[in-house]
């Protein structure tokens, strides 16, 4: 028996023909061939006896096999596309077996890459894949052509014994301004992405944007030098949640992939090649007006407790006198409520030699503040 010596190459869901000969040449009408895997003689993946096929087969294998003889003593296999074939050693067999390996190849999915800004100026790349069979390979290049050493690359398999790929790189500027990640087969087929980093960096107004809690706030990013924003993901994301974004727009429109808390409070527009990538969002919310009260002491000074809450960012508190001077706080402290909102409760004790009128005020870093008074001369002479 005669089979080619080397692997028959097909990809998943073609029609591949194994071919198999008898040398000398004999006729192989009367004889029982019999295709089958490694180690599954009992569970052909095609018998033909008696000058006919018969009934037994692998059932995975049913209805996407034929056998033609040609020229009376050559067997042909034809394993038609109606559902993946992955690696297999097919036998065929007349009075004796010779083996036959078939590969099936996948080519799967375009590269996916996600780039993400890391703190020491560096972009970490992600390239995702799958539907591959077998194995790929997986390389990345810079704009010159020179190899990218990859942070790590896994590989996971799935039911449908296809892979699925992920590996990254991290990058700067320095290094490379286009990277490309490409994934390959021994048969020198392959898919590839690339990713422009210096897109990465984009452009930002320099301060935090304030806004008060409750309010619609624009979050302004751009891509310098510009460049059409429409065919690229853009991903708005806090602090270590880039899997978990506040907006993702991809494959033109916005993902359902989102912070739940975000969910139908944000939108995005693309506008003179404008994009966005990440930005500092300062939320701020004015609180109560401070709320003072005094308690005479035994020394005949006054303990003023100035009280205030639904504040954010932490705000400051300042306790002035009726001529401006500044008085030093007896303690101050700062709780913060489910709602993440501050409340402020600060001290101070004065006589009427320091005031007679004292103030608590209470700011933010915006400038905004509230503030309230007590005018102590009252409350001394009545101790």
């Amino acid at each position: 028996i005669v089979v080619p010596p080397d692997p028959v190459v097909a990809h998943v869901g073609s029609t591949v023909i194994l071919p198999c000969w008898i040398s000398p040449p004999e006729n192989a009408e009367a004889l029982e061939i019999r295709w089958y895997r490694h180690n599954q003689f009992s569970n052909p993946v095609l018998l033909y006896n008696h000058g006919k096929i018969q009934e037994i087969q692998e059932e995975s294998y049913r209805n996407r096999s034929s056998l033609t003889l040609i020229e009376n003593y050559r067997g042909l296999i034809l394993l038609s596309s109606s559902k993946q074939l992955l690696l297999s050693l097919t036998l065929c067999a007349w009075r004796r077996s010779k083996r036959l390996s078939l590969l099936s190849l996948a080519l799967g999915s375009a590269p996916v890459l996600s780039p993400e800004p890391l703190d020491d100026g560096r972009v970490n790349i992600s390239c995702r894949s799958s539907g591959w069979h077998p194995k790929p390979s997986i390389t990345w290049t810079s704009d010159n052509g020179r190899a990218l050493r990859p942070g790590g690359t896994s590989h996971s398999r799935g039911a449908d014994e296809m892979f699925s790929v992920h590996s990254w790189t991290a990058v700067s500027l320095s290094d490379t301004k286009l990277v490309s990640c490409s994934l390959s087969l021994r048969s020198g087929e392959l898919k590839e992405s690339r990713v422009h980093i210096q897109a990465i960096y984009s452009v930002v107004p320099p301060d935090p944007v304030v806004s008060h809690v409750g309010s619609t706030v624009i979050l302004p990013c751009w891509l310098s030098p510009p460049e059409n924003a429409e065919a690229l993901e853009i991903r708005w994301y806090r602090h270590d949640q880039f899997s978990n974004p506040v907006l993702l727009y991809n494959h033109g429109k916005i993902q359902d992939v989102q912070e739940e808390s975000y969910r139908n409070r944000s939108s995005l527009t693309l506008r003179s090649d404008q994009t966005s990538e990440d930005l500092s969002l300062l939320s701020s919310a004015l609180g109560s007006a401070p709320v003072l009260f005094p308690k005479p002491l035994d020394d005949g000074r006054v303990n003023i407790s100035c009280r205030t809450s639904g504040w954010y960012p932490e705000p400051n508190i300042t306790w002035t006198s009726d001529e401006g001077r500044a008085l030093g706080p007896g303690g101050t402290s700062h709780s913060r409520g489910a709602d993440e909102m501050f409340s402020v409760h600060s001290w101070t004790a004065v006589s009427l030699s320091d005031a007679q009128l004292v103030s608590c005020s209470v700011s933010l870093r915006t400038g905004e503040f509230k503030e309230g008074r007590l005018n102590i001369q009252g409350i001394v002479s009545s101790g």
